[in-house]
């Protein structure tokens, strides 16, 4: 009698996983894919584009920022309001620690009151040098 053959599984390859990201970038700043030497990332930004508040509504503006270029920021950099409807209910104004490629420095918290008026208003900040422009949009109804 010939025996009978027996089966041997071979085991699927493993999938190799995909190398994770950094935080997604939320709008404001420079897109992640710029390779230039002072450059950033705005990162866990609140109040999201376009957020709806109402009229006279204290509320915080909250974000963090990445050093997506290639040299290091230096220590003492400003970072306050430069542009556009200023809603900060004072005038708060962070200065950056040294921030090498690659990290992440925040989060940077301001308070702010919407307009009395309805409409749409955008708010700009800047980092000084002017590399890095973070933003705010808001609907006011």
């Amino acid at each position: 009698k010939t025996a009978a053959p027996t089966v041997t599984l071979s085991p699927f390859p493993s999938l190799t996983p995909f190398p994770t990201s950094t935080p997604a970038p939320l709008g404001g700043g420079i897109p992640a894919t710029v390779s230039a030497p002072y450059a950033c990332s705005v990162i866990n930004k609140w109040p999201f584009d376009n957020t709806v508040f109402k009229r006279n509504e204290d509320f915080d503006i909250k974000f963090s920022l990445m050093n997506i270029g290639s040299h290091e920021w230096n220590q003492g950099a400003d970072l306050g309001y430069d542009s556009g409807v200023n809603m900060l209910t004072r005038a708060t104004v962070y200065e950056l620690p040294k921030v090498k490629p690659g990290q992440i420095t925040g989060p940077f918290i301001f308070d702010a009151r919407t307009p009395r008026k309805p409409g749409a208003y955008t708010m700009t900040f800047k980092v000084q040098g002017g590399f890095c422009r973070p933003y705010i949009k808001v609907i006011v109804k």
